[in-house]
């Protein structure tokens, strides 16, 4: 088998940051209105909504559809320049839900089949779901997979006795996923075999370069993220890094999945613990190195160099600088912010 070196590539940054610090305060009704703009463009989904700001402090309140949202709109209050503080009294109407420890849970009977019987067991047919003919089952199937709008060509589809195989080409692995998803939905199926191929890609410098616009396209991806991928199989792509959110390791994964020639993701991103402490601390680092004048510039930049990531008082900073003189500067000021335990410098000169 053909051996493949591990590939691993850095991603930079996609928000833009804040503008260097002004040489005189702004005022907070100005502030008030670049606040309100930034939220209003981001086109979120909230209620009533107000922002004020006291002395450079922004006060946000009013409802929010979840808590996500309420992350987010923080967030844009944090990045206008002049603000140094956030103070919210927002209330989330919807909560998103968490899973149900119970749901998935399998039946006790069948807990005590044998695994070699379970597997050589035909599918059974779900409670209530009618037989169909297997030609009425296929042609309802061709028509959800034309609805599809694949970039290739639709696969083949052929029905045994409830049973769908789906044989072809699909450019990526979003593409494998929402075909059988697709066929799963239509009423007579009983299971899909999915015997389809992903293309591969031109070439590696197109793969490399989808994933990363992929990331830094990606609106929720921040400075306080940090993501970076691998592959050690032929198009197998590993993600590591870490995020602030959960959401995000999930919607990152389907945004790489949808590269063409990608064949399969393996998610291994690090989701940051929830950490009022470590907020204040990226809130920090973050005004203490892009306020700073030998790093200001970087904040004009769209893709701004300087990773922050956080987890329990321990800082890494990750990205590139211009030297190793830099590199120095930038991990003292992280050690000599109070509350940081440890740093680790991964800044690549």
């Amino acid at each position: 088998m053909q051996k493949f070196m591990t590939l691993l590539v850095s991603i930079v940054l996609s928000v833009v940051l804040a503008a260097p610090l002004a040489a005189q305060p702004r005022s907070d009704t100005l502030l008030r209105d670049e606040i309100a703009a930034a939220i209003e463009e981001a086109n979120l989904p909230i209620g009533l909504f107000d922002v004020d700001v006291r002395d450079g402090v922004a006060v946000l309140s009013g409802e929010v559809l979840n808590e996500t949202t309420q992350s987010r709109v923080v967030e844009l209050a944090l990045f206008v320049d002049g603000v140094t503080a956030v103070e919210t009294d927002i209330t989330v109407l919807e909560p998103e839900a968490l899973a149900d420890p119970e749901e998935g849970a399998g039946d006790p009977e069948a807990a005590d089949v044998p695994d070699d019987e379970a597997a050589a067991a035909p599918p059974p047919r779900p409670e209530g779901v009618a037989i169909r003919p297997d030609d009425a089952v296929r042609a309802d199937v061709v028509r959800e997979i034309e609805r599809a709008d694949l970039e290739g060509n639709d696969p083949r589809v052929t029905v045994n006795g409830g049973v769908v195989r789906l044989t072809g080409q699909v450019v990526s692995a979003w593409e494998w996923s929402d075909l059988v998803e697709r066929a799963e939905e239509v009423e007579g199926v009983l299971a899909v075999d999915a015997d389809l191929e992903v293309a591969e890609p031109e070439s590696m410098e197109d793969l490399v370069d989808g994933i990363r616009s992929a990331v830094l396209r990606y609106s929720y991806y921040t400075v306080f993220d940090d993501i970076n991928f691998g592959m050690d199989e032929p198009y197998v792509i590993i993600l590591r890094g870490a995020v602030t959110e959960p959401f995000k390791k999930t919607e990152i994964e389907k945004r790489v999945a949808r590269v063409f020639g990608v064949k399969r993701v393996d998610n291994q991103i690090e989701v940051l613990p929830l950490s009022p402490n470590d907020q204040d601390l990226r809130r920090a680092l973050f005004y203490r190195i892009y306020r700073d004048p030998r790093f200001s510039d970087r904040a004009n930049q769209i893709n701004p160099p300087i990773h922050i990531v956080v987890s329990r008082g321990v800082v890494a900073l990750t990205g590139v600088v211009r030297s190793p003189i830099e590199s120095r500067i930038l991990e003292s000021i992280a050690r000599s912010t109070p509350g940081v335990f440890r740093v680790i410098n991964r800044l690549q000169h």
